[in-house]
């Protein structure tokens, strides 16, 4: 009886083991598919965040080369169809995915004749300024109206001969669009439409940057008298996403929409894959794509495959079983193990929490105790100062010499009327030499108030990193102001330049020469060589007219071969033309251009200041009928204006 007992108990605690074994071998199992679906989802998320940020990067770039381009109209008095070819081939063979980039300049009724006559020399089939229906496959002239949007220049042309002379306030998807340009004067982003050149594609959108003249008078009506026009890049986002998707799994769908209104799909991807094999289980990952004047959704879903063989259960539950029973020895060992360990998981994941909330806000403090001349900096702002822990405190006049003279300056006299009571708070940006004696400056903002500890005055302040923000605008100034191609002043800087010079001219009575120099024979090594070479052969011939003014003359590109020298601080017209004779003998010498030796010249047109004229206008325009004199007598020429009276 007692034997039976025993046999009994052990029969039932080697069936609660082999119960336990098979939990165990369940629990294992889960554990490791709960692991393989973390590593998966992990691996799905970085792909699908540079997925988003590498489409994110893309559009930046196009949003670049329409700020570039308005940029370049801000800078030029007038634009033709040539130049407006040339300024955008190169930026649409680097992006290919861009469908087009158009001029709409703002055309009145009485303008309107003269202009259909104009596009009609580049498309037989134009019907003149017209508007189609909103499913943009039926085109009608537009009815009379005091003034239109018309589109007037579109590269790549062959692709977009369509759309020359479409109105395009006349497009009820465009109209809003439109009227948020005027109002903010900023580049706009439409909500997704079809496109005329492409009535039976994917929808595509349209990027508008609109262009005003300086005389703005604070009119933002629908259609303001100060427009000028509007640029306008339009892009099918899904022709660029596709062609990073045809990559990617084929067990991924795609969605990209502008708003979350029914139609505003711009990609809607569904994947091949079989129905049967893809089992229950979505990995989904969201993103907000950024576009000027609107947000865009991009959700990417993957569809797993989460079938288990009944072998993979079994092989593990014989396993278990076998090592059940050492395993009950160390059961409860095991389990205090684990809850340790997840304990220390836990506070580590804690600990870690923390540390990123502090790393992602980015922000630095700083106490100043003027009491003790002493400044205590956290983490975060020990770390964008370049400060060692071990240096904390430190004297206050370390950070001032950290700072540059001027930032320093305006710094401590903010401090003074903080201190004095004449300001309750300050904000400055100042430019900061770190303390590993960088040779680059790197700017801050800091926002400094007063607060107390204990019974000491202190001042707090707190500061950001803005060097990014401050090359931006840099950036911004470059595009502005010089030739994209060269690096030269273009003619914005070219004015505010000649003014100086004939401002100084006429403090001093002295003479300033404005030389046009307009390139012979450029036009054959664009067409045999290519527009390439001829980039590179203005590139190389800038440096050289650099290389030969002085520091207070100024060299500028005004055109696609025409170039501007202002010769400041001219005795006679003598010393002028010695001047222009070095730059003839430096044009004339041979240009390398990648295994291609090429020889040209130029025909240079002078007028004087004041003896040819005291405007601007006026000595560009007199200088302009010299060079094309000089044209006339033979390549290689020089003319003054004063030449042309006598």
């Amino acid at each position: 009886m007692l034997s039976s007992l025993r046999y009994t108990q052990r029969f039932t605690l080697l069936f609660l083991i082999a119960i336990l074994g098979i939990a165990i071998t369940l629990w294992g199992s889960h554990l490791q598919q709960q692991l393989h679906t973390n590593t998966e989802q992990a691996n799905f998320e970085k792909q699908s965040s540079t997925f988003a940020k590498n489409f994110q990067k893309s559009l930046d770039q196009k949003i670049e080369v329409l700020q570039s381009l308005q940029a370049f109209y801000l800078s030029s008095t007038s634009v033709d169809r040539q130049e407006f070819h040339r300024f955008v081939e190169g930026a649409l063979a680097r992006h290919p995915d861009i469908i087009a980039l158009n001029w709409a300049p703002r055309i009145t009724e009485q303008q309107r004749d003269a202009f259909e006559q104009e596009i009609r020399q580049h498309s037989s089939a134009s019907i003149g300024i017209y508007q189609t229906n909103p499913s943009a496959k039926k085109r009608q002239p537009s009815p009379e109206a005091s003034a239109y949007l018309p589109i007037q220049f579109s590269e790549p042309l062959h692709d977009n001969l369509a759309i020359l002379g479409l109105n395009i306030i006349s497009r009820p998807s465009l109209q809003e669009t439109l009227l948020r340009v005027y109002q903010q004067r900023l580049i706009q982003t439409t909500p997704p439409l079809q496109l005329l050149q492409r009535p039976d594609g994917p929808p595509g959108v349209v990027l508008c940057a609109p262009l005003f003249t300086p005389s703005f008078n604070g009119d933002r009506q629908p259609f303001p008298n100060d427009l000028t026009g509007v640029l306008l890049l339009v892009l099918q986002p899904a022709l660029t996403l596709q062609k990073a998707i045809e990559h990617k799994t084929r067990n991924t769908d795609y969605l990209l929409q502008a708003d979350q209104a029914i139609g505003s799909s711009l990609l809607n991807y569904k994947s091949q894959a079989p129905i049967d094999t893809v089992k229950p289980g979505v990995f989904i990952y969201k993103a907000q794509i950024n576009i000027p004047g609107a947000q865009w959704s991009l959700e990417i879903r993957q569809h797993r495959d989460n079938r288990r063989t009944l072998t993979s259960y079994i092989t593990l539950a014989l396993g278990l079983m076998i090592t059940a029973l050492v395993l009950l020895i160390f059961i409860r060992d095991k389990n205090n193990s684990l809850k340790q360990l997840a304990s220390a998981k836990q506070l580590a994941r804690s600990r870690l929490q923390a540390q990123t909330a502090v790393e992602i806000a980015q922000i630095g403090i700083c106490q100043l105790n003027t009491d003790s001349g002493e400044a205590t900096l956290n983490p975060q702002g020990a770390e964008l100062l370049r400060k060692r822990t071990n240096e904390q405190p430190f004297a206050i006049e370390q950070l001032f010499n950290m700072m540059s003279p001027t930032g320093r300056q305006q710094f401590k006299q903010q401090l003074q009327q903080l201190y004095g009571g004449e300001i309750d708070r300050f904000e400055i940006e100042i430019d900061i030499y770190d303390s590993c004696a960088s040779t680059a400056a790197r700017w801050f903002r800091f926002l400094c108030k007063q607060g107390r500890d204990g019974s000491t005055t202190i001042v707090i302040a707190t500061f950001i990193d803005i060097t990014e923000q401050k090359q931006a605008e840099d950036r911004l100034t470059q595009l502005a102001n010089h030739d994209a191609l060269t690096g030269l002043p273009n003619r914005r800087l070219l004015n505010d330049r000649l003014q100086i010079a004939i401002a100084n001219a006429h403090r001093h009575r002295s003479q300033v020469a404005i030389a046009l120099v307009d390139l012979d024979k450029f036009k054959p090594v664009n067409d045999q060589l290519g527009h390439d070479y001829g980039d590179l052969l203005l590139i190389q011939l800038a440096q050289r007219l650099i290389a030969l003014t002085r520091g207070s003359d100024t060299c500028a590109r005004i055109g696609g071969d025409e170039f501007l020298l202002v010769l400041s601080e001219q005795g006679n017209t003598a010393q002028t033309l010695q001047s222009l004779a070095r730059v003839h003998q430096e044009l004339e010498k041979p240009f390398k251009l990648h295994g291609h030796i090429v020889t040209i010249s130029a025909s240079i047109g002078v007028a004087s200041y004041p003896e040819d004229g005291e405007s601007l206008n006026q000595l560009i325009r007199r200088a302009d009928q010299a060079m094309y004199s000089a044209k006339q007598q033979g390549p290689g020429q020089t003319v003054c204006y004063n030449q042309l009276r006598t």
